[in-house]
């Protein structure tokens, strides 16, 4: 769904609040246009706006390949110390798209997603998967 020109300015207001350095970026109108065409405007509702920010954010940290280490911002995929170095499976018992687990939006949008209710938001679940390649 394309968004008008009121939604764009709220999914704006949203990444200033979360992280404002992902405004300067010069492919940030392609990647809140291709995170509306993924996501269901029907599905979020009034949350729509902040659910294509977090896919925004999602999609330009992965492209930038600034995806969580471990910590308070993720889940620990692998640890190197010394010349060792040690891959964790990727499983997760919460139920969450692993994709999305690759960044703090990502949980984020999970999250959000979990709060509309049953069912599934994303028109195009590989879409997720590619940007996580």
């Amino acid at each position: 769904m394309a968004l008008t020109p009121a939604d764009i300015v709220k999914v704006k207001s949203y990444i200033n609040v979360y992280d404002v350095t992902f405004l300067t970026d010069p492919n940030l109108d392609f990647v809140i246009g291709d995170s509306a065409d993924n996501l269901s405007a029907s599905f979020y509702g009034t949350k729509y706006p902040k659910a294509v920010a977090f896919l925004t954010m999602h999609t330009l940290s992965v492209a930038k390949g600034t995806v969580n280490g471990g910590g308070a911002d993720g889940f620990l995929s692998e640890k190197t110390i010394g010349p060792v170095k040690v891959k964790y499976a990727q499983f997760n018992g919460k139920g969450r798209n692993s994709a999305l687990l690759m960044t703090k939006y990502g949980v984020m949008l999970d999250d959000l997603t979990k709060s509309c209710g049953p069912g599934i938001s994303v028109n195009n679940m590989w879409g997720i998967a590619d940007a996580s390649r």
